[in-house]
């Protein structure tokens, strides 16, 4: 069958893409005299490398609080600084504030955004925020490691795009051979304990992070920062893109959907979401819909997923179908009117800026919602979508446009028992 082809050809696509997306606005920042890249993972943007910033000391020599940020390099060689970033003591990482110092806890104690060593505008990330990172990217370590390290289980895919090096740390003024290459971890500004702090560590064979603990004054570690606050407009995806004069929202069947102006045409910017559940292998009756996995959330979320026939409630091409009245199922040519309109990288400009390379900048905001194939079983959710044209290619078969988080906007024929997203567009 055709479409299971292309399926796996988008597979091998998106085991391998890499979340290379910089955070809106701001894809560099300049400090200390270096470049670093930034990369958004879900609404936090983080440093892509390891913060090297300061004067090299020796090993052994404690950091102190003398007005100098003051750093280790991995075997007291610059070059390492260079590639693994500084390795820094607690208190100098947090510039002594309200009186920290590696044995005592600030006071007051900490609360809020602490800058420490980052950029103006970047704090210090806490626990809270890299437990909000470990959630997003589903707590798979090598996710966060990058290309080339680690191995087994634990071999880096970076997919998140955190770009994250085993760079090792220092242990009571010494340098530990066994952790370079095999370990790292980054300071989080909470503390557990007087003489010890939180912080995110990574290892060269595991795929589970782990937020641990780690003395202040005995240990030297890695330094990533993380941005105060994403722009609104990306917390809120309804900022991308223009409404359509007049009609800024749509109600229909109990639902609000918001519309954007593409060129010449209104769009819907989120999937529908019309009809009764039911079963991924269950054919589709009137006014049916299936939920990814099954899952009611899922409709919220993505649309619901419908076979061709229901979503075009029997009719021919360019029909109505199960769009709200003034709105109609797209046709190819209409999609590729689309497609003409955003030219140049239409993949990425009508993804939704959640998504992989996408950047959403004229509001289309396509999710990865799956799909549900014509035997009932689910795929693809988080890696590619399929939305039905109504343009039909013979009896069994109609056109669908796929989108997937690699580079990939492409029409195919697909049997209609098959579920994908339905998106309107207004006559």
């Amino acid at each position: 069958m055709k479409p299971i082809y292309i399926f796996i050809v988008f597979l091998v696509f998106y085991t391998n893409s890499f979340a290379q997306k910089p955070c809106p606005g701001t894809p560099t920042v300049d400090y200390s005299g270096k470049t670093y890249h930034t990369v958004q993972i879900g609404d936090q943007c983080w440093l892509k490398e390891n913060l090297d910033v300061g004067k090299m000391i020796n090993v052994k020599k404690s950091q102190s609080n003398n007005g100098k940020i003051e750093k280790y390099c991995y075997d007291n060689d610059t070059e390492n600084c260079s590639l693994y970033g500084g390795l820094y003591q607690w208190a100098e990482v947090v510039q002594y504030q309200n009186g920290a110092t590696n044995t005592s806890s600030p006071i007051p104690e900490f609360t809020g955004n602490i800058q420490g060593i980052c950029p103006r505008g970047w704090h210090l990330p806490t626990y809270a925020e890299f437990s909000k990172l470990l959630a997003k990217i589903g707590r798979s370590e090598k996710s966060l490691k990058d290309i080339g390290q680690g191995n087994g289980i634990g071999a880096g895919t970076n997919t998140s795009g955190f770009s994250a090096l085993l760079g090792g740390g220092s242990y009571k003024d010494t340098f530990l051979k066994c952790d370079f290459g095999a370990m790292t971890f980054f300071w989080s500004s909470t503390e557990c304990g007087s003489s010890d702090a939180w912080g995110l560590h990574l290892y060269f064979d595991s795929n589970k992070p782990r937020i641990t603990g780690y003395s202040k004054g005995t240990t030297a570690e890695s330094v990533r920062c993380i941005m105060d606050d994403l722009p609104d407009k990306v917390k809120n995806k309804n900022s991308f893109g223009t409404p359509c004069p007049g009609t800024p929202t749509v109600e229909y069947a109990g639902k609000t959907y918001h519309t954007v102006q593409i060129g010449s045409q209104c769009w819907l910017k989120e999937n529908l979401n019309k009809g009764t559940m039911v079963k991924g292998f269950n054919a589709q009756n009137v006014d049916e819909k299936y939920c990814y996995d099954d899952d009611p959330s899922n409709c919220n979320k993505y649309g619901g997923l419908y076979q061709w026939r229901m979503a075009m409630q029997n009719r021919d091409n360019g029909a109505n179908g199960i769009c709200p009245n003034g709105w109609h199922v797209p046709t190819k040519s209409e999609f590729k009117i689309l497609a003409a309109e955003v030219e140049g990288n239409s993949d990425a400009i009508l993804k939704d800026y959640e998504i992989n390379m996408g950047a959403d900048s004229r509001g289309f905001s396509a999710l990865m919602a799956g799909y549900c194939n014509d035997r009932g079983y689910f795929s693809g959710l988080g890696n590619i979508t399929g939305i039905w044209t109504s343009t039909q290619t013979d009896t069994p078969t109609a056109l669908a446009l796929f989108l997937d988080t690699e580079h990939n906007f492409a029409f195919d024929n697909n049997y209609k028992n098959q579920g994908y997203s339905v998106r309107c567009i207004k006559d």
